[in-house]
C-alpha cells in the first residue's frame, strides 16, 4: 500500500479534515464538474476526487458508483502528489495503468487525464478521467478545458475551506 508521505502530507490531512467533504456523500456542485469533464473529453468515467494518506475519496464519480479507492489502486496515485497534468492516451501498453486495471476488476484502463486540485497551495487531490478504450491525445482546447475545470475545483475548495475555518468572514467585507 502506497502511503503518500511528501512534504506536505500531514498539511494535506488537516485541510481535507477542515474541508469537511470526505464522508458526508456525494456532492451536487462537484457531480456537475464531472459532467463537464465528460462533456469536454469525451470519457465515460469522470472524478473529482480529495486524497489522504493513502484512500482516495471520491466527492463526484460520474459513471461509477464506488465511494473511492487505495490510492495504490489508482491512476492518480502517478500524478499526485505534484501539480500539473498527466495524461496517458493508450494504457493497455503502460503498466502504470495495466497495475490500476488489475486492482479494480476491469479489462483495462486505455485512457488517463488528470489535474492536481489545490487548496493554500498544497496538492489535496485530483480531477480525472478515465475510459476503457484508447482515445487520442487531447487537442489543445480540451487540455485548456480540463485546467479551467481544475481551476474552479480549486476555487470552489478554496472558498469552503475559508467558510470552514471562518475566514470567509475576511472575504465577506472585501
Amino acid at each position: 500500500m502506497t502511503v503518500c508521505m511528501d512534504e506536505l502530507a500531514e498539511e494535506r490531512v488537516k485541510i481535507l479534515h477542515e474541508l469537511r467533504l470526505i464522508g458526508s456523500g456525494r456532492h451536487q456542485r462537484f457531480a456537475r464538474y464531472g459532467e463537464l469533464m465528460g462533456l469536454c473529453l469525451g470519457t465515460p468515467l469522470n472524478y473529482v476526487t480529495l486524497i489522504d494518506r493513502d484512500y482516495q475519496h471520491y466527492l463526484s464519480n460520474a459513471g461509477e458508483p464506488a465511494k473511492g479507492t487505495w490510492l495504490d489502486d489508482s491512476g492518480c496515485q502517478y500524478l499526485f502528489p505534484q501539480d500539473g497534468m498527466l495524461e496517458v492516451v493508450d494504457g493497455r501498453h503502460d503498466p502504470r495503468m495495466e497495475k490500476v486495471a488489475e486492482a479494480n476488476g476491469l479489462p483495462c484502463v486505455a485512457y488517463y487525464a488528470g489535474v492536481g486540485i489545490k487548496v493554500n497551495e498544497c496538492v489535496v487531490g485530483t480531477i480525472c478521467s478515465v475510459d476503457l478504450q484508447p482515445r487520442a491525445a487531447m487537442t489543445e482546447v480540451q487540455h485548456r478545458q480540463l485546467e479551467l475545470i481544475g481551476e474552479m475545483v480549486t476555487r470552489d475548495l478554496e472558498v469552503t475551506y475559508r467558510i470552514n475555518t471562518g475566514l470567509g468572514e475576511i472575504a465577506n467585507t472585501l
